[in-house]
Formats: C-alpha cells, sequence, structure tokens
C-alpha cells in the first residue's frame, strides 16, 4: 500500500472533525505535510525549537514521522498529544496507521474501528480507506495462523547401477595387479517402486518471525535386488526470521537410512541459512552446515564428523517462459573419528541449474553437478591416495493437473571417475512420480 494511499484524505476530514487552529511554527509544519513534503516538514520540525503551549506541534511532527517512516518516534508523539486532545479524529487515524506499520494489529484495529463506528459515520472516502487497513490487519493475523502442509508421492523407475558397482568386473588395482570383481560389486540393473511423505507445521509467532518441525520419509523398493532396498526418514525443526530484504533460517535435524531394512547410517547435526533480497528478481543466499554420521555394525569405522558451506545466486527473468538461473559453489570436510584418516576426506563443487515454464501449468528444470573429492590419507588396503570427481546430469518435467495434484519425470545421468578403478561407475535413473499436496 503506498505511503500517501495510506494517508487520509485531509481536505474532507478537516470538514468531519473541525482540528484546532495551529499556532505557529505548528502552521509551516501542516502546510508542508498538506503539500506532500513529509521529508521536508519532519526534518523543519527536529530543526526548530517547541514553542510553550504549541499543542499542534506534536501532531504535525507525528505524522511527518510516520510518513518518512519513522512509525515509533510518530506513534509517540501522537499518543501524547491525544491525551490532551482525545477528540481529534484525524490526530487518532493516524496513530492507527503508525501502529499499523510497526505491526500492532491489535491496537490498530482499536482505533480504527473507534473512528468507523461513529454515530453519524466518517465520510465514504474514509471508512474505505478504514476498511482497506481493517482487510490488511485481518490478512496479517490469518498469515499468522498454525499452517500444516503435507504431500504423499508414489512412482516408478529404473535405475542401471542400484549397487553402484563398477561396469568391468576385470580391473587393475595398485599394489593388487590385476582383480575380478565378484558378482556383487560389479553394476546390477533393476527396476523399483517409490513411496515418499511428508509433513511440515508452520508456528507464526510474529509478522516476521515463525517456528517450523518437519517430518519426512522416502523408500525405494527395487523389484529383484531387495538387498539393496532404502528407506530414509527424517525430522527437522527450527525458526525462520525476515528483516527487510533478508530471510535468516536456523534448524536442527536428524536423519535414518535403512537397507534392506537394517538400521545403515543416522545423521543428527545443525544448519544456517541466509538469503538476501538484491533485487525482486535476484537473490543471493549464503549456507552452513555441521553433522554426525553415526554408522552401524561392521560399518561403524566410517563415524564421522561433516561440515560445510555454500553460496549461491538464483536469477529470474521476466520473459518468456519465465526462466529463473541458479549458481552455487560448496565446500565441505568428512573427518573420520575412528582414527581412520584414509576415510576422511575434502570436497568442492559447483551447481548450475535452469528453470522455465513453457506453458501454463508445466515447468522443465535442468541441472548440472560436479564434485571433487579427495582423502586425507592412501587407502588402507590398496596404499594409494583416492580421489573422486562426480559429475551428474538431471532433468524434471513437470505437469500440474490441479492446484494439488502434479505428475513429474526425472532423469539422472551421472558418472563417478576415480584414480582407483574399484570407485569408477556410472549410472542412470529415470523415474516417474505422482505427487499430492495437503494445503
Amino acid at each position: 500500500m503506498r505511503r500517501r494511499k495510506t494517508a487520509w484524505v485531509l481536505s474532507t476530514l478537516w470538514v468531519f472533525v473541525a482540528p484546532a487552529v495551529a499556532a505557529a511554527p505548528s502552521d509551516d509544519l501542516k502546510l508542508l505535510l498538506d503539500q506532500g513534503k513529509a521529508q521536508e516538514a519532519y526534518e523543519l520540525g527536529k530543526r526548530i525549537v517547541r514553542q510553550a503551549g504549541d499543542i499542534s506541534f506534536g501532531r504535525y511532527l507525528g505524522v511527518a514521522a510516520i510518513d518518512t517512516g519513522n512509525a515509533s518516534e510518530g506513534v509517540r508523539l501522537l499518543e501524547e498529544y491525544l491525551k490532551a486532545k482525545p477528540d481529534d479524529l484525524v490526530a487518532r487515524l493516524e496513530l492507527a496507521r503508525g501502529y499499523f506499520l510497526l505491526n500492532d494489529n491489535a491496537r490498530a484495529r482499536t482505533e480504527f474501528e473507534a473512528v468507523k463506528n461513529l454515530v453519524p459515520p466518517p465520510p465514504p472516502e474514509v471508512m474505505a480507506n478504514i476498511d482497506t487497513f481493517l482487510e490488511a490487519i485481518r490478512g496479517r493475523e490469518a498469515a499468522l495462523k498454525t499452517a500444516v502442509t503435507g504431500y504423499l508421492e508414489g512412482g516408478i523407475g529404473h535405475d542401471s547401477n542400484v549397487n553402484g558397482g563398477v561396469g568391468d568386473r576385470n580391473i587393475f588395482l595398485a599394489n593388487l595387479g590385476n582383480v575380478t570383481v565378484d558378482g556383487a560389486g560389479v553394476q546390477t540393473a533393476d527396476s523399483f517402486t517409490r513411496w515418499a511423505g511428508g509433513v511440515q507445521v508452520n508456528y507464526p509467532r510474529s509478522s516476521s518471525m515463525a517456528l517450523f518441525a518437519a517430518a519426512s520419509f522416502d523408500a525405494r523398493l527395487h523389484r529383484n535386488d531387495t538387498d539393496f532396498d532404502q528407506l530414509t526418514s527424517g525430522l527437522s525443526g527450527g525458526l525462520t526470521y525476515v528483516r527487510e530484504r533478508n530471510l535468516y533460517r536456523a534448524s536442527l535435524f536428524t536423519n535414518r537410512l535403512e537397507v534392506n531394512n537394517v538400521r545403515y547410517r543416522n545423521i543428527a547435526g545443525l544448519s544456517g541459512e541466509w538469503q538476501h533480497q538484491l533485487t525482486p528478481a535476484r537473490v543471493v543466499f549464503l549456507s552452513g552446515q555441521w553433522a554426525h554420521f553415526d554408522y552401524s555394525g561392521d560399518n561403524s569405522v566410517r563415524d564421522a564428523d561433516f561440515s560445510a558451506f555454500g553460496l549461491g545466486l538464483r536469477q529470474a527473468w521476466n520473459a518468456t517462459w519465465q526462466p529463473a538461473f541458479t549458481v552455487s559453489v560448496n565446500t565441505g570436510r568428512e573427518k573420520n573419528i575412528r582414527l581412520r584418516d584414509d576415510l576422511s576426506k575434502n570436497s568442492t563443487g559447483m551447481r548450475l541449474g535452469l528453470d522455465l515454464t513453457p506453458r501454463q501449468n508445466w515447468t522443465v528444470g535442468a541441472g548440472l553437478t560436479y564434485q571433487e573429492i579427495w582423502h586425507f590419507q592412501p587407502d588402507a588396503l590398496l596404499l594409494t591416495k583416492r580421489n573422486d570427481d562426480y559429475a551428474a546430469l538431471d532433468v524434471t518435467l513437470t505437469h500440474s493437473i490441479s492446484r494439488n495434484l502434479s505428475v513429474r519425470g526425472e532423469l539422472l545421468f551421472s558418472e563417478t571417475r576415480s584414480n582407483i578403478a574399484l570407485y569408477r561407475n556410472k549410472r542412470d535413473v529415470a523415474t516417474v512420480n505422482i505427487r499430492y499436496d495437503f494445503r
């Protein structure tokens, strides 16, 4: 709502409420306000000395303060003025506007409704302005209600390498020579079904801060190789804070991975994120994360602490197909806590993403990911320090059937290159998912 749109039609209100005659220098402030020169009025009011008995001085300076973005000061001045002039309804409406700008919805509503319910009622122009503010207050209060959202998703797919195995059974390994990989280590293709769902509760505590909690699961069940069935479940919670063009988010999270109905790994940690709105179409973001990896059974030797940081930029254009481009870079460290530095590693990477809307209810997305990973120490068995390069291309096509129902197709092509042949692999995954969102 424009600033002067939120101001009252003073000429109409003068007729309605007949304000008191102001004495200089109040006259100067009033004249500047009537001319739409609120900034000049505010600066003048801050420079000159208030005359004894000049009650109206605080009234006009209060309005000027509100109009120039100094709502707290304006509210204080108008509250003081209304103690002496409680029947000045124009000042009371200006005070209500100040409360509104300070997000003090309760006091703003009280003042607006007090004027609206007068007998006789205010002029139509004034009533329309009051109703606009009251509707905005109702919208704010609705936004502050606890919201529960969720989704359910199901799909089918095919994975060319469900076990992450090597493509060639016969490989050469340093310190071991030519070796033949057994069947479990050679890539195996299989089809699968996928089931996923989640729920999130958003609990606003003010117009700028909200608490949230979420739970989710994602299950992948293979047709033949059930040894590689996976179930991932997670919980998270935290708070989001918005101030001007900045968004801050902090959360705690836990994640559990089961393979063939046996716990494989738990993750627990915390994360933080900052987003800054450079322009309406451009956002820069920074993220950080720390987590503890807790493996089960024989894999407990892999227990580690993990930290990561990311920086990115998202740019959208108001053009054909509504393109939106995202670029991000990241760095991470996984430090083994079981005295196995050969399992500790650093990583750096980047991602490029592009989203398009070629038609209403249709979206297309594509992303390119690259990650470089290098270990601290040589492999305990192969006596070679492992270095990997991971590259992936993903493409998605989504069709929104209705507000709640959508269909999404996904393709993923990935390859891991390593200086150790045992860890080289390729993977192609195709899925089709149906999703229902509860809003």
